[in-house]
């Protein structure tokens, strides 16, 4: 029921949602059909409190395809900009060999209005590791 809140026009207190939302996401023990709803949510309410805890769903391997590729999608529509957002992308886009990761994370960083300097390392770093046809 909470990823359907639209994050305006509602009378329910948004920002009470987020702890409860940082507890499912930690640890991979967690349900994954809770979790990727969650996701969405909290990309959807643009929940910076929760970014951190976002970031660490990505960063453990042992957390499902899924809930990691929603993680990848969430950092971009909650902080464009965030440092350490950034950093998970560019090394989702650098790093993994699993192309649904890479496709996800550069959309995210679509979303930062990157300088264009930037832009043109993460192209040659994938240039350099062949990555790019």
């Amino acid at each position: 029921a909470l990823a359907t809140i639209k994050a305006f026009g509602t009378v329910f207190k948004l920002d009470s949602c987020f702890d409860a939302s940082i507890k499912v996401l930690s640890p991979p023990e967690r349900i994954d059909e809770i979790r990727l709803p969650v996701l969405k949510a909290m990309a959807e309410f643009k929940a910076e409190p929760v970014l951190p805890a976002i970031i660490e769903t990505y960063l453990k391997e042992a957390n499902a395809k899924p809930i990691r590729l929603g993680a990848l999608f969430a950092m971009g529509e909650i902080k464009p900009g965030d440092e350490k957002a950034f950093t998970a992308l560019r090394g989702a886009v650098a790093v993994t060999n699993d192309q649904a990761y890479r496709d996800e994370a550069s959309a995210a960083l679509g979303k930062f209005n990157l300088p264009i300097k930037t832009v043109t390392e993460i192209v040659n770093d994938l240039r350099i590791k062949k990555e790019l046809k």
